[in-house]
């Protein structure tokens, strides 16, 4: 564990609730994945819950922001910026696939 741990487990994280979704993905599965003992999660996270919470956070500031700074620095028509927030919201979901499941399957597992 060190200062390198909380960005560590966070990809790890990702990836698996990309996977498995976040219902099946254990946090014990995750402590494997990154060589901790599931104690040593909670060092970092006080539950499962949070570390979801900080990876849709993540995603907030890759998808959302990313996205509203676009927007913003451009000087377009209505329509041109629909067009650019479209085009920027593909391209973050091109290159952030993980992103893009994790929230259609939290999603859908909200719904059950």
């Amino acid at each position: 564990m060190g200062p390198d741990s909380v960005p560590l487990i966070k990809a790890a994280a990702l990836e698996l609730f990309a996977a498995k979704g976040y219902a099946n993905a254990s946090l014990e599965e995750l402590a494997a994945k990154v060589g901790f003992t599931k104690g040593g999660i909670y060092y970092y996270f006080r539950s499962k819950e949070q570390l979801l919470l900080q990876l849709l956070d993540d995603i907030e500031d890759r998808s959302i922001r990313h996205t509203e700074q676009v927007i913003a620095s451009r000087e377009g028509s209505p329509i041109e910026d629909l067009e650019a927030y479209s085009n920027a919201q593909a391209a973050w979901a091109g290159r952030n696939p993980a992103d893009l499941a994790i929230l259609m399957l939290t999603s859908l597992e909200t719904v059950h």
